[in-house]
């Protein structure tokens, strides 16, 4: 943990412009939610360079948040899940459609994983928007979850987001100045002591 806590983390030129530029915001939504290989109706010979240019930097930024998702999860949870936890593959994390690819990570707004240990299976996942940060974590077995209270300011959701999971929220986000890895590490170490706990058990 203490790499990752050393680590700075710094979100791609892209989505620091998405979470923290509202008029950006809305315009890589508007171009993203166009159906994709279709023109807008009306449009000139003389916008379609514009337009071409546009659409392809939303889609930069699509992909470019699946990154940034994915180092926030690496910075987090990757770098404090030790080799004892069986990380799935990523054939198994697309057949169970974790948010991994580009299209769920921007459509669910998060990066979600799993790793197994003997019969535990130890699921986390990062989010964040512009205004907020969140880790989220669950222990289970095939039939139950086995962690439903946990330290670390996380707590037991039930809402359609996070049903099933501890989650803690961070009220900024990782384009924010005074966002620190560091500051996540206590929250990862107190989630992880507790799978041990249980594992241990």
């Amino acid at each position: 943990m203490t790499d990752a806590a050393e680590r700075s983390f710094d979100v791609p030129a892209t989505v620091n412009a998405y979470l923290t530029d509202p008029a950006m915001r809305a315009a890589v939504d508007a171009l993203l939610e166009a159906r994709p290989g279709s023109l807008p109706a009306g449009l000139r010979l003389n916008e379609l360079a514009d337009y071409l240019a546009a659409r392809a930097a939303a889609e930069l930024t699509k992909y470019d948040w699946a990154i940034a998702m994915h180092a926030l999860w690496d910075a987090t949870w990757g770098a404090g899940l030790g080799p004892a936890w069986r990380p799935a593959t990523i054939d198994e994390a697309l057949d169970e459609e974790f948010a991994i690819t580009p299209e769920s990570c921007w459509n669910e707004g998060s990066f979600a994983f799993r790793h197994v240990r003997g019969l535990h299976t130890f699921f986390s996942a990062v989010a964040f928007d512009q205004s907020q940060t969140q880790l989220a974590f669950s222990v289970e077995t095939a039939d139950e979850a086995l962690a439903t209270e946990g330290g670390g300011g996380f707590v037991w959701m039930e809402d359609e987001d996070w049903t099933g999971w501890l989650v803690t929220t961070i009220p900024r986000s990782p384009a924010h100045p005074d966002f620190a890895i560091a500051d996540l590490t206590p929250r990862i170490a107190s989630a992880l002591a507790l799978a041990e706990e249980i594992v241990s058990t």
